[in-house]
């Protein structure tokens, strides 16, 4: 699997997070960190799958955008990570952008982050090869997402819901927000996850599962994360790269 990871930060940063999935994936990876500016002849080789965590519109450039669509008409995987960097968070800027156009989602013209303080669960929306095997028994809950509108085409595969309290009791809002959607104007593997890989929206999610996982991306940077979450992201990747 080779792939094109722009944003988050330098490797001993939150980008360890997804930089240690696809260690574990053995995949190829090539990491631009945010700040960088994201030039034609980083995307002229071919990649399976191209993720965007973090990462600002402003540093990529016109052209760039261009030779990604396509790559992806051609093809390739696509998906774009939550945070405030992403979407219409505010060093995101992908509204009204042609890579907006290849999404199952539409960004808002506004400030799209919002914050559940008292936590959200991760909540299935329905089956999906991308979901095969993943008990949500006792779901992640994770603490804030950015706020889209989904396409006609988009198929959400899942949803948080916040957590609310009142007269001492803990019980889900009725409301649901969309957090997975894939779709695509090329084709089906192309994917919005609302919420981030690493803190601090991810909270609880990182260390979904019953058991610890570590997984050492360099001498001296590892993670340690619960085993579901490397089986989700893991799953997720894996669909989105499979020609």
């Amino acid at each position: 699997m080779r792939v094109f990871y722009a944003g988050d930060s330098p490797a001993d940063g939150p980008a360890r997070y997804l930089l240690g999935i696809l260690k574990h994936l053995k995949a190829e990876v090539t990491h631009l960190p945010p700040g960088n500016q994201l030039t034609p002849d980083l995307l002229r080789s071919d990649f399976d799958l191209y993720i965007f965590s973090d990462f600002s519109y402003r540093d990529f450039l016109k052209p760039s955008e261009q030779i990604l669509i396509k790559k992806v008409a051609q093809g390739a995987g696509f998906l774009m990570v939550g945070g405030w960097g992403s979407f219409a968070g505010p060093f995101g800027g992908w509204h009204n952008s042609a890579i907006e156009s290849l999404l199952p989602v539409t960004c808002l013209n506004r400030d799209d982050r919002q914050n559940f303080p008292g936590g959200a669960l991760v909540l299935p929306a329905t089956s999906h090869k991308i979901l095969k095997g993943i008990s949500f028994a006792k779901p992640a809950a994770i603490c804030g997402v950015n706020q889209v509108r989904l396409k006609s085409h988009a198929q959400v595969l899942l949803n948080a819901k916040a957590i609310n309290y009142r007269n001492g009791n803990v019980f889900l809002n009725s409301a649901v927000t969309p957090l997975l959607a894939v779709g695509g104007t090329f084709h089906p593997r192309i994917a919005a996850f609302m919420t981030d890989f690493a803190p601090h929206w991810s909270a609880g999610f990182i260390d979904w599962g019953t058991r610890v996982k570590r997984i050492k991306i360099q001498e001296k940077i590892e993670i340690q994360v619960g085993n579901l979450y490397v089986q989700f992201i893991s799953q997720l990747l894996s669909w989105l790269a499979k020609p």
